[in-house]
């Protein structure tokens, strides 16, 4: 080494040549280990200075999984729950649909145990319509024995529910999913109207009511555990039934 305040013929400021008798040999350059072989080193190997290539390690330290030849910082995001891509994200990018469990086999999910994700998970399903999840006998499709106790088409109500369109054309219900209440605006008033609130085992419920106004009733359903709920409406006209979710 030679100090200088001008740089002397022959000299320069970089000392990191290996070899300065073969201008083939260059610099010392950082290598980490590349295990799975796709171009990108272990991001987790501290590295190891070599004025030469080291045989299985690459000037890069930029993959976050270094077993797996499929997860490198070029690879294309996929829907597996992995960072295929090493941005620290998993599965960014992709469609999310909502799946509930389908414990039964039936074709009708439980709305009390949804996820979302970017593939349907075996034993899932898209819809959430089942009232008993653990009953394949018990869903929207099946036929209701009358008079059993059993409310087997999940329809709020053991027997044949005669559904009066024209009263639920005047109907808002909300918020719906709810929590710890849930309001019932008729535009036509509810003079004429009787509410019941039917659990799925078509059992009904006694609830706190308030009138807010002559269109809207409230009822507070602190009392009421998570899951699906009926809200059975009857007037002179016919009966309507609305489906109700509590979170």
């Amino acid at each position: 080494m030679q100090v200088s305040c001008t740089q002397p013929v022959g000299y320069v400021s970089d000392n990191t040549d290996c070899d300065d008798t073969d201008n083939q040999i260059g610099s010392i350059v950082m290598y980490y280990v590349d295990a799975d072989s796709d171009g990108f080193g272990d991001a987790n190997d501290l590295g190891t200075n070599s004025c030469t290539p080291i045989a299985g390690s690459v000037t890069n330290a930029g993959d976050c999984d270094d077993l797996d030849d499929q997860i490198n910082p070029n690879a294309t995001e996929v829907c597996d729950g992995a960072d295929n891509n090493c941005d620290g994200a998993i599965d960014e990018g992709l469609t999310m649909l909502n799946y509930y469990e389908d414990a039964d086999n039936d074709t009708y999910g439980d709305a009390t145990s949804g996820v979302t994700y970017c593939m349907q998970p075996v034993g899932y399903v898209t819809n959430d319509d089942d009232c008993n999840d653990a009953n394949a006998a018990i869903h929207p499709g099946a036929t209701d024995n009358t008079g059993n106790g059993v409310d087997e088409n999940c329809d709020g109500v053991d027997g044949v529910l005669g559904i009066e369109e024209s009263i639920l054309a005047h109907l808002n219900v909300y918020p719906n999913p709810g929590t710890s209440s849930v309001v019932l605006n008729m535009t036509e008033g509810w003079a004429d109207f009787q509410v019941t609130f039917v659990g799925v085992d078509g059992k009904e419920i006694a609830l706190t009511s308030t009138q807010n106004s002559a269109t809207e009733l409230e009822f507070n359903t602190n009392t009421l555990v998570s899951g699906v709920y009926f809200i059975r409406l009857t007037s002179s006209t016919g009966t309507a039934l609305v489906r109700w979710v509590k979170n």
